[in-house]
């Protein structure tokens, strides 16, 4: 931890922007610690390779030929217009996602429902009792029992065969 401290003063030092009483705490530093003394000279051996090297000088008509490049428009391609589009579809899809949604459900069609017996009467407003009725007023309880069984089997024929 100090001595990456001391490593960013020594790139300061050497860029020049160290204010005196830092330079002296480094100066310090210097004196006590080899570790940041080879540091410094490493960054000086470094620098001092740099400053030597010649680089070459440009094509001729370097600059005319770059700056008409510099100019020109980006060419938008899949990885721009995503940035620029895609925060405005997602709002676009989510609103037909939901009203794709609200269409199927109130155009849907709904399976009918099936009525008992009873629930049909009562809907052609008819009265459901109006058979029982004709077997409780049988007096002869054989003639009743004969009556229902009649009537259990006419409701059931399909399932009986």
């Amino acid at each position: 931890m100090k001595h990456r401290k001391y490593e960013k003063m020594i790139s300061k030092h050497l860029d020049g922007r160290l204010a005196p009483e830092e330079e002296s705490a480094l100066q310090r530093h210097l004196a006590e610690c080899p570790a940041c003394r080879r540091r410094l000279e490493e960054y000086l051996l470094i620098r001092e390779d740099l400053s030597a090297e010649i680089f070459p000088a440009p094509r001729d008509f370097f600059w005319e030929r770059l700056e008409p490049l510099l100019r020109q428009p980006e060419k938008e391609g899949l990885g721009t217009l995503w940035p620029r589009w895609g925060l405005r579809a997602i709002p676009v899809v989510l609103m037909i996602g939901i009203l794709w949604g609200a269409a199927v459900l109130v155009f849907a069609p709904h399976p009918a429902l099936e009525l008992s017996q009873t629930g049909v009467l009562l809907l052609e407003n008819r009265n459901p009792f109006q058979d029982t009725q004709l077997i409780l007023e049988e007096e002869l309880p054989e003639e009743q029992n004969m009556m229902l069984i009649f009537s259990s089997l006419e409701n059931h024929e399909s399932t009986w065969r």
